[in-house]
């Protein structure tokens, strides 16, 4: 049997009433041992035959027609026609799971304001196990919010594939953003989906290195933390002929999506990275030693989106490292596709008018 009557097989059965979720799971994996690849002409019919399952299906049974779409986008398919009803669901499903956050948090401060904590072996108060007692005793009185907060983490796999392969889909799930991120220390999958759901596309940037005058402006886009933007800043800013290359090519292509998602490969970063506000009235950066000094890093750990703009572009000031900064090569998402581009490199002229600019402009602190 083709992997289209096979698809068609798999509807039929999801929708009939009582359908054993194991069976449903065999149907699943003959359809997808049957297509050969993301070019398979028989792909988009597949995701035409699967996204009103999507749409309307029972949690449980959309759960495993996402995760077979999932799979697909792994595969390197674009999820289609199923993108819209999944980021559908998916959307319903966050605010169904954000109202029982609140719940959950109306019972924690009921039962720390009667005096009942729970505590860590050490002591110290354990607000996550009073979460979870509270959403324990919340499942009977709130069942379907509740199976929210479950399907989220089922979903997870599903979501960082689609999301990952669409930026239309992506920008679809957009509104779930903030009830994501009030989550995120309370639910397990609310930090990756807020990761995934923060990454920029087509952002315009310009990286200065006020020590040597060079600069470079430009734009890039899928990228999830900046532990990809250094490298892809390594590998792109201008260097002195006699100058190594400051990272290799294959720590590029895992940065890029076009290898590996990780290897063991040990970068070792050329810059610290400043924002824009770390440069004083006198252009200068602060003092490599002391807490003033971190106040305006640009940490790896942390993600784009957070570096503040100025002037429609996120600034990223390139300063002598402090101390020898590693890290492993390798990116949050597998299939989340990254790029940076240089538009154009920057003369000293240029960058000392954006410094003069920048220390001119007041700022707050």
């Amino acid at each position: 049997m083709d992997s289209i009557a096979l698809a068609n097989r798999y509807a039929e059965a999801a929708a009939r009433p009582g359908t054993a979720s194991e069976d449903l799971a065999h149907l699943a994996g003959e359809m997808l041992s049957a297509i050969h690849g993301p070019s398979d002409p028989a792909v988009p019919a597949i995701l035409d035959t699967l996204a009103p399952i999507i749409a309307t299906a029972t949690p449980e049974v959309m759960s495993l027609t996402s995760t077979m779409v999932g799979l697909l986008c792994e595969r390197g398919a674009d999820p289609g026609p199923a993108a819209e009803p999944f980021v559908g669901r998916f959307n319903t499903t966050v605010l169904s799971a954000y109202n029982l956050f609140g719940a959950i948090a109306a019972r924690v401060a009921m039962r720390s304001a009667d005096g009942s904590t729970a505590r860590t072996t050490d002591g110290e108060r354990d607000i996550y196990a009073e979460e979870d007692a509270a959403r324990i005793e919340l499942a009977s009185e709130m069942p379907e919010p509740a199976a929210a907060w479950d399907l989220l983490t089922a979903l997870l796999p599903a979501s960082t594939a689609i999301f990952g392969r669409s930026q239309t889909a992506r920008r679809a799930a957009q509104p779930s953003l903030g009830r994501l991120q009030a989550m995120r220390q309370s639910h397990q999958a609310a930090g990756w989906l807020c990761e995934i759901l923060r990454v920029l596309e087509n952002e315009r940037f310009v990286a200065i290195e006020p020590a040597t005058g060079r600069g470079i402006r430009g734009h890039f886009g899928g990228l999830a933390d900046n532990f990809q933007l250094n490298v892809l800043i390594m590998n792109a800013f201008p260097r002195d002929a006699d100058q190594p290359a400051r990272v290799s090519q294959s720590a590029v292509d895992v940065a890029l999506s076009h290898g590996p998602q990780e290897t063991d490969e040990t970068i070792t970063g050329s810059w610290n990275l400043y924002e824009w506000p770390a440069l004083g009235r006198d252009g200068s950066l602060p003092p490599v030693h002391g807490q003033l000094g971190t106040t305006h890093w640009i940490w790896n750990e942390g993600v784009p989106a957070d570096i503040p703009p100025f002037g429609g572009e996120r600034v990223i000031v390139l300063g002598p490292p402090t101390y020898t900064r590693t890290w492993r090569s390798q990116r949050a998402f597998a299939f989340l596709q990254g790029s940076l581009t240089v538009d154009r490199t920057l003369t000293p002229e240029e960058v000392q008018l954006l410094i003069l600019d920048i220390i001119a402009t007041p700022r707050v602190g």
